[in-house]
């Protein structure tokens, strides 16, 4: 009788020493399952493609000059003509040469080695109406003047965007355009295809 009660006890602890050792077990997976790895996961992101610099700044002047105190989609209208003429085949190929295409001053080059537009003689106003070509974003004491550089930070990003290739053409194609206080006499035969704010937008005829 006494054997059995033993036997019957050993059973009992082997069991209760079977089930500790699981319990163990267990408990340690799920420890391994909550440890956290620090070491960081390299994220390779692709590098954002080059600007020409120069090119933008061309653009980016063209665009505060011409629509300052226009809105944002003022701005990216003028944006759009330069755009439009780089693709046509009857104006300079890069935006440099497109906004500062005029006609130059002959004196100037030759006795003074400089490129001086004549007035009222190129593409686009602001570049020969003999005022400063200056951005003007701070005033003589230095504070800024916040209209001319929110209106410069718009112009930039919008340079940018057409850079890149991501700016949606909102003029129809247009590669002119005048401010509506004005009636050039190209306006009369060319289509017009626009109204953005102060400026009508145009589509040059083939014949001219």
């Amino acid at each position: 009788m006494r054997l059995a009660i033993l036997f019957i006890i050993s059973i009992i602890a082997v069991y209760c020493l079977l089930i500790d050792d699981t319990q163990q077990q267990q408990h340690q997976e799920v420890v391994q399952i909550k440890v956290y790895d620090p070491t960081p996961v390299a994220v390779h992101t692709p590098a954002p493609p080059e600007v020409d610099v120069d090119q933008l700044h061309c653009l980016a002047t063209n665009i505060y000059h011409e629509a300052r105190g226009e809105s944002y989609q003022g701005k990216i209208a003028v944006a759009n003509v330069v755009m439009n003429r780089i693709h046509s085949n009857r104006f300079p190929g890069t935006f440099c040469e497109v906004v500062y295409q005029a006609k130059y001053s002959a004196w100037w080059q030759e006795a003074k080695g400089k490129l001086v537009p004549i007035r009222n003689k190129c593409q686009f106003s602001w570049y020969c109406d003999g005022k400063s070509d200056a951005l003007y974003l701070t005033d003589k004491h230095g504070r800024a003047i916040q209209a001319n550089l929110d209106a410069w930070q718009d112009s930039v990003q919008i340079a940018t965007q057409a850079l890149h290739g991501n700016l949606t053409d909102i003029t129809q194609g247009a590669t002119h355009y005048h401010a509506n206080y004005v009636r050039p006499s190209w306006s009369r035969v060319y289509k017009k295809v626009a109204v953005i704010d102060s400026h009508l937008f145009y589509v040059a005829d083939n014949r001219f």
